[in-house]
């Protein structure tokens, strides 16, 4: 299984990688998505990498509180668009390009692959 690095210690699961593209792209909703990344961690007894216990939280912020959702959806979009900036702009690091002008980050531009051949 081919793993992306976040940095030299934390290994993150492509699958999850490829869910938060999914939430910064628009294609998923951003508490599905944080509820499915919650889902993939729990799938495995071992540790998760801290930085992906955001989306623990704020998947279960969302169900404990209806009246902030729209915010925390915000939230969990934003965690998903800096997971994917942290390991694409980490030298030696590769992440296939993700479309990042959805409606939830308008304005932004598509990033390159940075060089990296292939996913």
């Amino acid at each position: 299984m081919r793993v992306a690095r976040a940095d030299a210690e934390t290994l993150i699961d492509p699958e999850i990688v490829a869910i938060a593209r999914r939430i910064v792209a628009g294609s998923i909703a951003p508490y599905d998505g944080a509820r499915a990344i919650w889902e993939r961690l729990a799938e495995d007894d071992a540790p998760y990498p801290q930085e992906l216990a955001v989306f623990v939280g704020l998947a279960s912020e969302w169900q404990d509180h209806e009246r902030h959702r729209l915010a925390l959806d915000r939230d969990i979009a934003a965690e998903a668009r800096s997971l994917l900036d942290r390991l694409t702009s980490t030298p030696g690091r590769c992440v296939p390009p993700y479309d990042a002008t959805s409606s939830i980050s308008p304005g932004r531009q598509v990033r390159s692959n940075h060089g990296c051949s292939g996913p």
